[in-house]
């Protein structure tokens, strides 16, 4: 009768650092114990074979000393002449650490998939595995099995090797069956023929008899997470009588692991630590002692309780806190800023109509009607049968873009221009001037929002910057839409990656911490993990106190708003400074940020003063017709029947974006049909713009 043992998920190496191992480090020690008592079977020769069904070691990077001390029972074992089989599991990332000191004359491992045959008192066995499959294991299981080169052969013992989950293997404190997901393995996958299949990766052993075959879990050699607290951990013998498989379970010894629930509410620090004290004193040596914290306590008096000192209280025992349910109460809190009325979220007008006395040409979209289009510039609307409007656009020359439009058309063009095999019609609206087009141009597309205008009429998907400070120590993130909460908006912006790439950066240069947790509520127990990596000052620790804190976020805030370039200046001199000392690659990464915050400054900067812009505008749509309309805070009023003396809030809607911008290029141009009041209520020009002129209305330029 033939006899093999299986064993599974040993993570040698768990708790033991790559350099330096402790000496005294029992739970690494643990590990190491149970895989060596689990091969004991094998040592005295009393099975056939050994299976290990993944996870020899805890990780892919391993110290040499213990991928040594996993070889010797290996190579004793070997040199009896019993055959040993192992697969890479997860832990290994599909890899043997030390595969080639493990490997040789009866060590074989699966780095790949493939079929290994042998006899063993004339008895064939064949041995198909293949390591972890990473993603998508219930698809990719059929493939990679028959890339084994696996045949069933009758009269052979049959035998799949594998580190993966399959349907019905259970987990957890609450038995967790795995029914479906991207890497369950169905059971009508497993081809008929397998005597017994030996998995890993499950460490709750346990035997799923199906149909088919017997799939086997010899669970973990030792309790690894607090999952298995009350799991039993051993392997298993399996005896094979005719072509049935019978495995016995085998139990080891296994680390204690306690949770331990405690309520600070209305304890005092001395109640708190003679708790700590007992339970620790009466611990059983070598076992793992988890204290879940909840209720509240006050910071000054968790501060009186050195948590980490117990942790170090007994070398045999290890101890942990959790405090996911711990509230931490503090008496003071920090006002950076009062609170203050923002803008409301106004709805876009439903229709912006620009009064033309000349109204627009309707023609077909034929060559012989386009012929007589003036060489002038103008807007015009491509329509299908049903008078839909596909597209807007503008040109210098109305009749050469029809033309080439039609051109495409006739030839039909793949790609973009499939769509205008769908036009019929035409409206054209000739005008004076291009610029008068442009404005034309934006509206219609607001009005019409045509299907082939994607650039300009996706104004949803901009977003905008705000500045919390509804919370205690402010931080900066993006944002889809602007609320009534107080905080400070700046926007909107076209390209959220990009604005993303450069709150990064804001963060870094202003000292602005990148988390989101609402200080207001909770403090950290311990030390900040991200100031350890140097990406933050902690000012949830005290690393940064109040008053300098509110500095960085007024410094930020006055960068946004376009009046202080100062953090420029710095950061350019910091580039020289890096290039006279040969630090060129430093001094790249600088000069990237700067490019990108002084595009940010720039571009916010002509926002606010577009925002801040009044007056009138003139559009001049043919020789003897031009329309008049009112500028308030950068916004054309078109409709006449609007309030005239409407103010409107910053940062500006999203689609009125493209409208401002426009405007603020024809301010800074000196286009002649803008002109800009000289009483206007504009606070802030001076620092951007400077005024020149004084026929009737001032006109702005750069400074």
């Amino acid at each position: 009768m033939l006899k093999f043992l299986h064993l599974s998920d040993s993570h040698l190496g768990e708790s033991i650092p790559l350099y330096h191992a402790s000496i005294n480090n029992w739970r690494g020690e643990g590990f190491i114990k149970n895989y060596n008592a689990a091969l004991r079977y094998a040592l005295r020769g009393e099975v056939d074979f050994v299976l290990h069904s993944g996870d020899l070691f805890d990780r892919r990077h391993i110290n040499l000393d213990i991928i040594t001390r996993a070889m010797v029972p290996l190579r004793k074992i070997a040199a009896r002449n019993i055959p040993i089989f192992i697969v890479p599991g997860n832990h290994e990332k599909d890899y043997i650490p030390g595969g080639l000191l493990l490997a040789g004359k009866n060590v074989y491992i699966f780095n790949k998939p493939k079929t290994i045959e042998f006899s063993i008192r004339n008895q064939k066995i064949v041995i198909a595995g293949f390591p972890y499959i990473k993603q998508e294991a219930g698809q990719q299981f059929t493939k990679i099995l028959k890339q084994t080169g696996w045949k069933y052969k009758e009269g052979c013992l049959n035998i799949l090797l594998c580190h993966q989950i399959f349907e019905g293997a259970k987990v957890g404190v609450k038995n967790f069956t795995f029914r479906n997901g991207e890497n369950v393995i169905k059971i009508e996958d497993i081809p008929f023929g397998f005597d017994y299949v030996a998995s890993g990766h499950i460490h709750k052993h346990q035997v799923l008899k199906t149909k088919k075959t017997t799939i086997c879990y010899a669970g973990s050699t030792q309790r690894v997470s607090f999952q298995e607290m009350d799991e039993e951990k051993g392997y298993y013998i399996v005896s094979l009588k005719g072509e049935t498989a019978h495995p016995k379970f085998y139990k080891l010894p296994v680390t204690p692991m306690v949770a331990i629930s405690f309520d600070t509410t209305n304890k005092s620090a001395k109640e708190f630590i003679s708790f700590l004290e007992e339970k620790i004193g009466n611990a059983e040596p070598h076992s793992i002692l988890r204290f879940h914290l909840k209720g509240q306590i006050e910071l000054k008096k968790l501060r009186e309780i050195p948590l980490y000192l117990y942790k170090r209280k007994r070398d045999d025992i290890r101890v942990e806190f959790r405090r996911e349910n711990l509230v931490i109460l503090k008496k003071r809190t920090y006002s950076f800023h009062p609170p203050h009325l923002h803008q409301t979220n106004d709805k876009p007008e439903d229709t912006i109509n620009i009064p033309l006395n000349s109204g627009k040409t309707m023609l077909p979209f034929r060559k012989k009607e386009i012929s007589k289009v003036p060489l002038s510039p103008g807007v015009y609307e491509l329509l299908n049968k049903n008078n839909r409007v596909l597209y807007v656009d503008r040109s210098k020359i109305l009749k050469n873009r029809l033309l080439a439009h039609l051109r495409k058309k006739e030839n039909k063009n793949e790609g973009f221009y499939f769509w205008l095999q769908q036009v019929d019609k035409v409206n054209i609206i000739p005008t004076a001037e291009e610029l008068s087009a442009m404005f034309i141009e934006i509206n219609l597309i607001r009005n019409f929002l045509p299907p082939y205008n994607k650039q300009i009429k996706e104004f949803q998907n901009y977003v905008y910057l705000v500045i919390r400070k509804d919370i205690n120590f402010p931080t900066i993130d993006v944002v889809s839409e602007v609320k009534n909460d107080g905080n400070t908006y700046f926007g909107p912006f076209r390209k959220e990656h990009k604005i993303r790439e450069n709150v990064k950066i804001l963060r870094e240069v202003f000292g602005i911490r990148p988390c989101r947790r609402n200080l207001n509520d909770n403090l950290r127990l311990f030390s900040c993990v991200l100031e350890e990596m140097g990406k933050c000052d902690a000012p949830c620790t005290g690393g940064v106190s109040p008053s300098e804190y509110r500095k960085r976020i007024d410094r930020l805030t006055d960068f946004l708003y376009g009046y202080d370039r100062s953090v420029l200046d710095r950061l350019t001199e910091e580039k020289k400074k890096l290039a006279r000392i040969q630090e060129f690659e430093q001094a790249a990464v600088v000069q990237k940020n700067v490019t990108n915050l002084t595009l940010l400054f720039n571009t916010l900067k002509k926002i606010r003063t577009a925002n801040e812009l009044k007056g009138s505008l003139t559009l001049k749509i043919s020789e003897n017709n031009y329309q008049h309309f009112k500028i308030i805070n950068g916004r054309i009023i078109w409709n006449r029947a609007q309030n005239q003396n409407k103010k409107f809030p910053f940062p500006p809607k999203k689609w009125e974006l493209d409208e401002m911008l426009l405007l603020m290029n024809a301010v800074l141009n000196n286009e002649q049909c803008v002109s800009i009041d000289k009483d206007g209520d504009i606070p802030y020009f001076q620092k951007g713009l400077t005024e020149i002129g004084y026929k009737g209305a001032t006109v702005l330029k750069k400074l």
